[in-house]
């Protein structure tokens, strides 16, 4: 404007020449006095303590940004003395002061916050700020001033285009590091100008903010590239892809955790000089850059699948959530971080090779020393196969039992106390007859089908590690079982198959609940897992392989009767297949004979315990009448008990008063009054027991329709009765814990999940019926469904037969065949009980993810197709 003096030099003196002391120094706060921005600070100052606060801020800002601005502060927690104040400034104002002149500080930012930071410097004589209604910014700040000082009575020290609206009022405009348009704005709207030049932001601050690391560590992506051979010709640009992916979230997420570590990063002298916690790169940059770049980086990640999007989201988080220390602490956990991206860079670029290079080898990145003496040797690839299946086992086996974990403790059942108590009991019972003591008057009553094989299993684990080397032991045969499957029936790929597989039993089915019960449940999904790789795909398993497949099915057999029972039916099944010529050969007779030498084991193990009881207690251990429960409770039992007591000199007939009741109440109800088989004697309890044959042979001759009818029907229901409901331990529970349990077992279970929220048993329940609806669609549609690719027909790796998918054809029957089984022999001869079939169901999600992993790599199912096998 015309008459207007030139622009004054930079400087402290230069923007003060000329003023007189009467005027008011007003300085503005955000990007002025302070190299940051309130606003900013406090709201990821909240974000640190409270993840919910961007929907309270969207909630809050309804009443305008002043009530934002107040909320924010309110859940903020700002260490106002470690703010980054902008030097040069705070030396006008001393300048100013000394000079004899007044001092304010007015902000549009809360003013509770300004308050503080008045007091904190010391050197205003007034604090003013938004009040939560008025938010003093702008026009609302340029009225204020006018009201408070006057127009012409006062200079204002502004830094942004807001302050446009303030400085037409002020005597002077003094502008804090505005660029050359702001310089020219304020130049036309106030009558005097001068510019304070405090700080630009250095190459090295902008170095600092872009991660050179992240964009270095992106380049492993590339890595399995280099590793892997065959890959589609499509990979190197996936590759390029990821490689841009994983820098954007990498940087993003830098960004974000250096705005959620900001007061961290102010008393770490190590760390305060970041550009954000100094100031010397505006935070409010990085608060649009830093989520900008994330979304960028995720958004491309999911062109690449979900699977390398939840890695990218594992590199944010390692970034931004990763506690940031100082000293040694904080050394670690850079190196930590540095460690964990690398990790994640190596398994996203495994996923961009297709499956080509195993996920496990990022995770475990260490054993690439240990493969490099191998690899060029004979036997190397043999060597490296063992070593991949090692270390995919120890992985699912970590994730199968983390659940368990998580929940603090192993979980109990009432059997659980049987099992142990059962090798106590026969020790002590042996250390008497070797002393020469006298036996005692009432001997334990040892409960037949509790196996003292598992007992001492399950007591050498509670004993050593409170149940934990029980749930090492269950995951990791579970774990290896499905690294074998997957391994077995993928030719590539199966690695991270496996590993996903797992991850997703373990959280959406109930296997990680059985593989961390102290019960031999999860037994008899493995053993149906053994018998069908047995059975179907023998020839590709080595030695210790088949002979570890044995081993599990032998323990299997010897764990529980059921157990048994299903070994012997599966047996008959696989027999009555061989002995069918069309269908012989998708099956091996040495996996039959496998399953019989189980079997013989298991029936001489079971009746060696008992000889074993006999001797050592006086008596063989008590069966339960289950049959004659069910029978009772199914109703036919019952009749006949009317019809022909006492004639018929049943010990059963005492309690026919009380018939029908639920076979659970029947077996193990205590109260003399409602009870029949707990409450009794143990010589009724054993008559009950030896009349049981007796009992159920009468109930079919005399209601042959009603009874097989029934059982049929009870077989059925159990295919699709699934339930936990009543297994953990309860507070309700917690004198049965104390008297069968050690006192360290009964607080560890005490103190978990489970046991303190009992309602998560109905989360484990609801994922058995979810798990069985979704694994029966899902086979059904990739059965149905025909490969994309054309052409694709391509066989699974061939295993010697006429039919290249007859191995996996007969795999998946015999797993289905072996579920199918558990539900007709538990809900016939035990009763519906939803333990009895929620401890296999995870098998059939199991199948599913095979298949879904085979059809992912589009090749067909040959075997489940309408042609006829020749």
């Amino acid at each position: 404007m015309p008459g207007r003096p030139p622009q004054p030099a930079a400087g402290t003196e230069a923007a003060l020449e000329g003023l007189s002391t009467d005027l008011m120094l007003v300085v503005d706060l955000d990007g002025t006095l302070l190299a940051s921005d309130i606003l900013y600070e406090t709201f990821w100052s909240a974000l640190g303590r409270d993840m919910l606060v961007p929907l309270h801020a969207a909630w809050a800002l309804r009443g305008g940004r002043a009530a934002l601005k107040r909320r924010l502060a309110a859940t903020a927690s700002l260490d106002v003395t470690r703010l980054p104040y902008d030097r040069a400034v705070i030396d006008l104002v001393t300048r100013w002061r000394e000079r004899g002149g007044r001092a304010a500080l007015v902000t549009a930012s809360d003013a509770g916050l300004a308050r503080a930071i008045g007091d904190h410097l010391g050197i205003f004589d007034e604090v003013h700020g938004s009040d939560g209604t008025r938010n003093l910014k702008g026009p609302a700040k340029a009225d204020f001033l006018g009201e408070r000082f006057g127009t012409g009575r006062f200079v204002y020290v502004g830094d942004s285009a807001a302050d446009l609206a303030v400085w037409p009022q002020a005597a002077r405009a003094i502008t804090v590091n505005a660029g050359g348009r702001l310089r020219r704005a304020a130049a036309a709207a106030a009558a005097s100008v001068a510019h304070l030049e405090t700080r630009r932001p250095t190459a090295r601050d902008l170095l600092r903010m872009l991660a050179p690391q992240a964009w270095l560590i992106g380049l492993l992506v590339f890595v399995p590239l280099l590793l892997a051979a065959g890959m589609p010709e499509s990979a190197g640009a996936a590759a390029l892809a990821g490689w841009l992916s994983f820098t954007a979230m990498a940087w993003g997420g830098q960004l974000v955790g250096d705005l959620l570590a900001l007061d961290r990063d102010r008393r770490d002298p190590r760390r305060k000089g970041r550009p954000f916690a100094s100031g010397a790169v505006p935070i409010a940059r990085g608060t649009l850059l830093g989520p900008g770049l994330m979304a960028a980086g995720l958004a491309l990640s999911l062109t690449l699948g979900p699977l390398f999007a939840g890695l990218m989201l594992a590199a944010a988080a390692l970034l931004t959530l990763l506690p940031q220390r100082a000293g040694a602490e904080g050394r670690l956990a850079d190196g930590a971080r540095l460690a964990g991206l690398a990790t994640v860079g190596l398994a996203a670029g495994s996923v961009v090779a297709g499956g080509g290079v195993p996920l496990w080898l990022p995770v475990l990145a260490a054993l690439a020393f240990c493969l490099v003496p191998v690899i060029g040797r004979p036997g190397a690839a043999t060597a490296r196969l063992r070593l991949q299946t090692l270390a995919v086992t120890l992985l699912c086996a970590l994730v199968l039992a983390l659940p368990t974990v998580m929940n603090g403790a192993p979980y109990l059942y009432f059997d659980s106390a049987a099992y142990t108590w059962y090798p106590h009991h026969l020790a002590h019972a042996a250390l008497r007859l070797l002393s020469g003591a006298p036996a005692p008057d009432s001997p334990p009553e040892i409960i037949a089908g509790r196996s003292i094989y598992y007992g001492v299993v399950l007591y050498a684990g509670s004993a050593l590690s409170q149940g934990w080397a029980v749930v090492a032991l269950q995951a990791g045969v579970t774990g290896w079982l499905v690294t074998l499957t997957f391994r077995t029936f993928l030719s590539e790929g199966w690695e991270r198959a496996a590993l996903l597989s797992a991850a997703g039993l373990a959280a959406l089915t109930p296997a990680a609940f059985f593989a961390g019960l102290m019960m031999p449940d999860v037994w008899a999904g493995l053993m149906i897992l053994a018998a069908a790789l047995l059975l179907a795909a023998q020839d590709r398993l080595s030695r210790a392989e088949r002979l570890s497949l044995w081993l599990v099915l032998a323990f299997s057999g010897l764990s529980h009767s059921s157990h048994l029972a299903l070994l012997l039916a599966g047996a008959s099944l696989a027999a009555g297949a061989l002995a069918v010529p069309r269908l012989r050969v998708h099956l091996a007779p040495a996996g039959l004979a496998a399953l019989a030498a189980a079997i013989a084991i298991s029936l001489l193990g079971q009746m060696a315990a008992s000889a074993a009881t006999r001797v050592l207690t006086g008596a063989p251990p008590q069966p339960l009448p289950h049959v004659t429960a069910h029978l009772t409770h199914l109703g036919p039992g019952t009749q006949l008990i009317r019809e022909t007591c006492p004639d018929s000199g049943f010990a059963l007939c005492t309690f026919a008063d009380r018939l029908p009741v639920h076979w659970i109440q029947f077996l193990f109800d205590a109260d003399p009054a409602t009870g029949v088989f707990w409450p009794a004697s143990p010589e009724v309890r054993r008559a009950l027991a030896e009349e049981q044959g007796r009992f159920v042979a009468e109930v079919i001759r005399t209601h042959p329709v009603e009874t097989l009818g029934g059982l049929a029907l009870d077989g059925l229901a159990q295919l699709v009765t699934l339930s936990i409901e009543d297994i953990p331990m309860r507070p309700e529970r917690a004198r049965f814990l104390a008297d069968n349990f050690s006192p360290a077992m009964a607080a560890q279970t005490q103190a978990s999940a489970m046991y303190r929220r009992p309602e998560l048993r109905h989360l484990v329940t609801g994922l058995a019926y979810a798990s069985l609806a979704g694994a029966v669609l899902a086979i059904g549609w990739l059965v149905r469904r025909r490969p994309t690719r054309p052409g694709a027909a391509a066989p699974l790796v061939p295993i010697g037969v006429p039919h290249a998918g007859a191995g996996l054809s007969a795999f998946v029957v015999m797993v289905i065949a072996g579920l199918v089984l558990n539900g007709l022999i538990c809900g016939a001869l035990a009763s519906p009980y939803g333990r009895f079939q929620a401890r296999v169901i995870w098998l059939l999600p199991l199948i599913a993810a095979l298949l879904g992993a085979i059809r992912l790599r589009d090749i067909p199912l040959p075997a489940f197709s309408r042609r006829r096998i020749s």
